[in-house]
């Protein structure tokens, strides 16, 4: 492990018991202080240093990488712009007019879309 302690202090003990939550917690800090003065040490990842890169020679050519095929071409994004004229709720729509707005969504964005995103659409 790495020695660490949590100390809880719940919500409600806080609200309802606040002098008392504050001197647990100076005593968990004092007690975490008088531990690292004792001598529990962790050793960490970074206090080694920063890794050791290879020297590189002075003029020496620089390997060039072609990435080229790794350029994205994708159509623009377009957002569907439809406004349904209806006197009732969403959810009391016919399902035959929820549908063709849905299809109507995603024949213009395309099929990228997840169900939720599109019922949310259909909704907006």
């Amino acid at each position: 492990g790495l020695g660490w302690r949590f100390h809880r202090i719940w919500s409600t003990d806080w609200f309802h018991h606040r002098r008392r939550e504050i001197d647990r917690l100076k005593e968990a800090l004092d007690r975490a202080r008088d531990q690292i003065e004792t001598g529990i040490r962790v050793r960490g990842a970074n206090q080694s240093g920063a890794p050791r890169l290879p020297d590189i020679e002075e003029g020496a050519a620089a390997e060039v990488i072609d990435i080229g095929h790794l350029d994205l071409k994708m159509l623009a994004y377009v957002r569907a712009d439809l406004t349904e004229r209806s006197s009732v709720e969403p959810h009391e729509a016919p399902t035959v007019q929820l549908a063709d707005l849905v299809a109507r969504i995603v024949g213009i964005e395309g099929l990228s879309k997840n169900v939720y995103e599109l019922a949310t659409r259909a909704l907006t």
